[in-house]
């Protein structure tokens, strides 16, 4: 990549290094898949633009850092569903913080494929919940994980706790429409490879 096209893609800012411009872009990426659930399709054009701007900073003199290996993927394991959603709430916070931290696309891409399986086996245990019903939810927008914790608790009030107990609650519970919110996912991730 010439300096002039590296330029295009790392426009020159008063006041602003090579470096600050390539960890603006970073960051903005990160905030975007920090804030939705990933979906591969566009994930995957998200990261080939990252790689261009990369090629930009390096092409304009930056100096890209060597990052420490990602640590071992903590599996997500539980027998009620409040077991699973901590170990998937808590994992799920760890690789997001660890892609904040991160300062160059290839660890990105590494944390976010990580994001996108773990979502995987989270959203598989939902499955046995019937939403044929229910009405389409936005895929990417996740709940809260306040009113999926208050659900589970009102679950728990009536003596359930597995997956399959979700098809008691009422169609209006949050769990319902968390089990509709991946049943969408995962087919839009099935559909998509």
């Amino acid at each position: 990549m010439t300096v002039e096209e590296a330029l295009l893609y790392l426009p020159e800012k008063e006041d602003e290094s090579v470096e600050d411009r390539f960890e603006e872009a970073l960051f903005e990426v990160k905030q975007f898949l920090n804030a939705r659930t990933p979906v591969s399709k566009l994930v995957s054009g998200k990261i080939k633009k990252l790689r261009r701007i990369e090629e930009a900073f390096v092409a304009l003199g930056g100096d890209l850092s060597q990052e420490v290996s990602p640590s071992s993927p903590a599996p997500i394991t539980g027998s009620t569903v409040r077991d699973f959603f901590d170990a998937y709430t808590r994992e799920k916070g760890r690789v997001k913080l660890q892609l904040l931290s991160r300062k160059n696309v290839d660890g990105m891409e590494s944390d976010i494929n990580r994001l996108i399986e773990l979502t995987k086996q989270y959203a598989h245990p939902w499955s046995v919940v019937d939403v044929s019903d229910l009405p389409d939810v936005t895929i990417v927008n996740e709940p809260d994980p306040m009113e999926i914790y208050s659900a589970i608790r009102e679950m728990e009030e009536n003596g359930w706790s597995s997956f399959t107990e979700i098809n008691l609650l009422d169609v209006n519970s949050p769990l319902k429409t968390e089990a509709k919110r991946l049943s969408l996912w995962l087919k839009f991730e099935d559909d998509g490879r």
